[in-house]
């Protein structure tokens, strides 16, 4: 039995991820996903046959470990050799990737739930504040999105630039920030979320804009997800007052 991991990178991966993609029990946001994508890629070789593709981010974290069914029986030793990759001595998992799941708490020495992943609840209806409007926002916008956000929409301009940011506005006045960025694993989903400004929180500004970036997801044809950090309970509410809901968490675990 020989095992052996082959850099690659995403073109040629990109079998291997739509295939991952397809096994998820549900779908992940954007956070997992830019740390399979931005990780350093394996192509896992059993016996010589392409069997699977492995993901380390950082040197230190396995962020993906994906085998085609005819290898599955052999993960154990697999999981074992991957653990050997660069410097590994953590995971992130997501609950709905279930064989990559079961392997990591087999051999974890710690976990712990770090983010929750949202999807949407069909058809619920939350009033929006009087006078709220989501518009798109454009290259134009950075300075005032810069000025009220500070870094939390970095790389800003890439994001302008494909049109995932929009500002939303009571009357005439700016209130919150929202962004749907488009799945690159699956290209009819997008992960959706919002900023709202200080002065302006608890007004229901967060909900409306979740609200209204699910309507503007729908009209264009995608999905739309949602991730929030597992202790951050003031976004985890504002996604379930728009309608959302979690079934899915990500995982971090010490191996």
């Amino acid at each position: 039995m020989t095992i052996q991991f082959n850099p690659t990178d995403g073109p040629a991966a990109r079998p291997w991820l739509t295939a991952f993609w397809q096994t998820l029990a549900s779908p992940i946001d954007s956070f997992l996903e830019d740390r399979i994508l931005s990780a350093n890629l394996y192509e896992i070789r059993f016996d010589g046959a392409a069997a699977g593709l492995a993901a380390v981010y950082g040197e230190s974290t396995l962020t993906l470990l994906h085998l085609a069914p005819p290898f599955q029986r052999h993960s154990q030793p697999i999981f074992a050799a991957a653990r050997r990759l660069e410097s590994v001595r953590e995971a992130l998992v997501a609950s709905g990737d279930e064989h990559f799941l079961a392997l990591v708490l087999e051999s974890a020495r710690r976990s712990e739930p770090g983010a929750y992943f949202f999807q949407q609840v069909p058809d619920v209806a939350v009033a929006a504040p009087a006078g709220y409007a989501l518009r798109p926002a454009g290259p134009a916008d950075e300075a005032l999105i810069r000025q009220h956000s500070d870094d939390f929409f970095e790389p800003l301009a890439p994001a302008l630039a494909r049109g995932d940011l929009f500002l939303g506005y009571q009357t005439d006045e700016l209130v919150a920030i929202g962004v749907a960025e488009r799945s690159q694993l699956a290209p009819d989903h997008a992960s959706i979320g919002m900023f709202v400004l200080a002065e302006r929180r608890r007004q229901g500004h967060g909900t409306a804009t979740i609200q209204a970036l699910i309507a503007h997801c729908r009209a264009s044809g995608l999905t739309p997800i949602a991730g929030c950090y597992y202790y951050n309970h003031n976004s985890k509410k504002t996604l379930e007052k728009a309608g959302m809901y979690s079934k899915t968490r990500l995982f971090k675990a010490q191996l």
